[in-house]
């Protein structure tokens, strides 16, 4: 028998197994129904499977190398950026902070990214004193929030509308973070491509916490993440400022004996211009 003939009758059998297979399970209920558990059943072992597969790769290539990034970012933008290689030459974070006072500038939202070779913790730094050269000085919080919605609004119309998706390994949910002001809104459309907010835009953050209750904050509103909890805060443009003197005096001592006399003269100018704010804040009548 001719070899091509066999391949051809082989063919036309398939053909017309699948054709009948087709018309039964269109058309008998009973086989219909068993085709879809059979079916069923195999997505659920493929999908086991994946993850089964997922986490064997996760483990194969994990490292034991510590990766930090500290991102300066101005309006949406990275500015500046201090990779791992950059920061290994600083014993601890004092000395770093000394020899780039730039990140002392509170217009810059400053975030650091703590890689342990498989999960990243992303962290919001409130002022230059919390940053910490250490991946496990962060801890992560219970808190996980889903289902975000961006609305960008303007004269009361949604603008825009769109989910704030983290990627997958990376965990903003780290205890005393900041989420969803104005600094990251912006930074987070930047990051998908898209143009800052405007100055006549507001925004409107909807989401669900872990025990599927809706939230909805609005500008100027934000949220700080707690080990248990959540908190929604008013946003306030001193909030950063009133905290950068949390620290003890022989601490402010030790470091401003180490910074060029020229940025502390510019930072006790910057002080003075922000008296009448912080005042006003406490007299409506202002």
């Amino acid at each position: 028998m001719n070899i091509t003939f066999f391949f051809d009758i082989r063919y036309i059998y398939i053909w017309i197994n699948l054709c009948l297979s087709y018309y039964a399970y269109n058309n008998n209920f009973y086989y219909k129904k068993n085709v879809d558990k059979i079916f069923c059943s195999l997505m659920w072992i493929l999908l086991k499977l994946y993850s089964k597969l997922e986490i064997i790769y996760k483990k194969l290539n994990k490292t034991d190398v510590k990766k930090i990034t500290i991102k300066l970012i101005e309006n949406g933008e990275i500015v500046k950026k201090y990779d791992n290689e950059y920061l290994n030459n600083y014993n601890d974070e004092k000395q770093f902070i000394i020899k780039n006072t730039e990140i002392m500038i509170n217009k810059y939202m400053i975030i650091g990214e703590y890689s342990d070779g498989e999960n990243i913790k992303i962290v919001r730094f409130n002022n230059f004193n919390d940053i910490k050269l250490d991946l496990d000085y962060y801890s992560e919080s219970d808190v996980k929030l889903i289902g975000i919605q961006l609305n960008i609004k303007n004269k009361g119309n949604i603008k825009e509308s769109l989910p704030i998706l983290f990627y997958k390994n990376g965990n903003h949910f780290i205890e005393n973070n900041i989420l969803f002001d104005r600094k990251f809104i912006n930074y987070y459309l930047k990051t998908e491509k898209m143009d800052v907010l405007e100055i006549d835009d507001k925004y409107e953050i909807v989401f669900f916490d872990n025990d599927i209750n809706t939230h909805t904050i609005t500008d100027p509103q934000y949220i700080k993440i707690n080990k248990k909890d959540f908190e929604i805060i008013e946003n306030n443009e001193s909030f950063e400022i009133i905290n950068n003197s949390n620290n003890t005096f022989e601490e402010c001592k030790d470091i401003s004996n180490t910074i060029p006399i020229t940025y502390r003269i510019s930072e006790i100018i910057n002080s003075i211009n922000w008296i009448g704010p912080i005042y006003a804040g406490q007299d409506e009548d202002y």
